[in-house]
């Protein structure tokens, strides 16, 4: 449910919208050890996402058509890890 006023744009300037939202992300990674106590990680993720059409009309009588939308982004990224002591583990990584 997507809900929306302001009173920037005059009065009834207002609409609510109910569609479908989906969406999905995966990833896979491989962990390379290095020294005692480290490691790196390189891996890789795929996210998409995806809104439905839908039509409104504002509390002023406005008709608005919003169209569907699709997003798909990836991410690849390497990072080093090192346990510094039995509790606490630091990294530095690059996305």
């Amino acid at each position: 449910m997507n809900n929306y006023s302001t009173s920037d744009m005059g009065a009834d300037a207002s609409f609510d919208s109910s569609v479908w939202y989906d969406g999905t992300h995966g990833g896979v990674g491989y962990m390379i050890a290095v020294r005692d106590k480290g490691n790196v990680d390189v891996y890789g993720k795929v996210l998409w996402t995806q809104i439905n059409s839908d039509n409104v009309t504002t509390g002023a009588g406005e008709k608005v058509h919003f169209d569907s939308a699709d997003s798909l982004r990836s991410r690849l990224g390497v990072r080093y890890n090192h346990q510094l002591d039995e509790k606490v583990k630091g990294f530095v990584g690059v996305t």
